[in-house]
């Protein structure tokens, strides 16, 4: 399990610095879009490619998943070095944002087109939902079903279904 802290208010404000940019650099967007999640994917909708949208995507991420969705700020350990993470209750361990581009939480289709360089990040944030949302069906100690998306959303919405039989 990785080591983990409550991130510092330096380290808070990181986090605000990269929101903030990104609604200034698409601020002709940013009033009709409340979450900066929606903000940057119809960024990515429009074809726009500034480097502030693949630098921002982490922190887009967790910030979501921190307002919307029951997570909390921390920092993870990864070798000598602090990275942004976030954590839930349900899950064994919290989740390296910087991991999310090319990690395990990364589902994509069999026929998608490679994604642009922060998109993949996005995507991984609906991936994290469903997981919580299987482990809150199945229990903490169920193993995460492998797949893409949505081969996992439907597992999801089976389980949401029929349940935990295991359970009765």
């Amino acid at each position: 399990m990785p080591f983990y802290r409550m991130p510092t208010s330096n380290e808070m404000d990181v986090i605000s610095i990269y929101l903030n940019d990104l609604r200034r650099i698409f601020a002709v967007w940013s009033s009709k879009y409340e979450d900066e999640y929606d903000l940057l994917w119809f960024a990515y909708y429009e074809g726009c490619q500034e480097q502030i949208m693949a630098d921002a995507a982490p922190y887009v991420v967790g910030n979501s998943l921190v307002k919307s969705f029951g997570f909390h700020w921390v920092m993870v350990q990864s070798d000598s070095t602090w990275h942004h993470g976030v954590s839930n209750s349900i899950l064994p361990e919290p989740i390296d944002l910087l991991t999310l581009e090319d990690g395990d939480w990364y589902r994509p289709e069999p026929n998608d087109e490679p994604p642009e360089p922060g998109e993949a990040t996005l995507d991984s944030r609906d991936v994290i939902i469903l997981v919580v949302k299987w482990k809150q069906i199945k229990g903490c100690q169920a193993p995460i079903p492998k797949g893409s998306y949505s081969q996992l959303e439907e597992q999801v919405a089976h389980a949401q279904i029929f349940g935990n039989p295991e359970a009765i």
